[in-house]
């Protein structure tokens, strides 16, 4: 028979108090998502952000993903952006963090955001769809237990793997706005990848 197509809006207000905001963040509709043949389809996909009086949009690439598995099929959206390990090293940890909102805050600290699977690990969608820069961390996720508590061995790596960096804004018109402004980001990274990145012993709780 003929599989049915998926139609979806995303919703990241749930998200914000990842970086102390009242931000509403929503998705165009993305429709037309296949379900019949199994494989992976991408699709660029048009964020809004509504920060006070202002209206922000920005432009993120998802991952439509369908497998199949003891004649199920599972259906997944992620982001575009992965990070892949390559060889067979321990399984990595990845964390985020995002800059201070002003000069009364202390500077956030890296939170986990998950860990690889099968040495890949896809960034949620809302961390490319937030307008704010963002930066990525990594570290294996070797554990250490102690009477009250457990704990990474390791720091995070001392320089950011990635970036999320705004490259540029444009003031537009929409068909739902008379001006709205659109946010161009990308990813960079400093790192040397050939090199790898240095995670540092976790001396503090020795």
């Amino acid at each position: 028979g003929k599989f049915p197509t998926v139609k979806l809006k995303l919703d990241f207000n749930f998200e914000s108090t990842w970086f102390n905001t009242d931000d509403q963040i929503t998705s165009d509709i993305i429709a037309d998502l296949p379900t019949g043949k199994v494989g992976k389809s991408i699709r660029s996909v048009r964020i809004w952000n509504k920060r006070g009086a202002e209206t922000f949009f920005t432009m993120a690439n998802i991952v439509w993903t369908v497998e199949l598995e003891e004649n199920r099929r599972i259906l997944t959206l992620s982001s575009a952006t992965s990070i892949d390990v390559f060889g067979c090293g321990p399984i990595i940890e990845v964390g985020i963090k995002f800059p201070r909102n002003s000069e009364q805050e202390q500077c956030n600290e890296i939170k986990p955001l998950g860990v690889t699977v099968d040495n890949k690990f896809h960034l949620p969608i809302w961390v490319e769809s937030c307008s704010f820069p963002a930066s990525i961390f990594v570290r294996p996720i070797a554990q250490r237990k102690t009477s009250s508590t457990q704990y990474s061995i390791y720091e995070w790596c001392s320089l950011p793997l990635l970036e999320l960096a705004e490259v540029g804004r444009n003031v537009v018109t929409t068909e739902f706005s008379p001006r709205v402004v659109e946010v161009k980001s990308r990813w960079i990274t400093e790192v040397n990848l050939l090199g790898g990145v240095y995670c540092p012993l976790n001396c503090d709780n020795e």
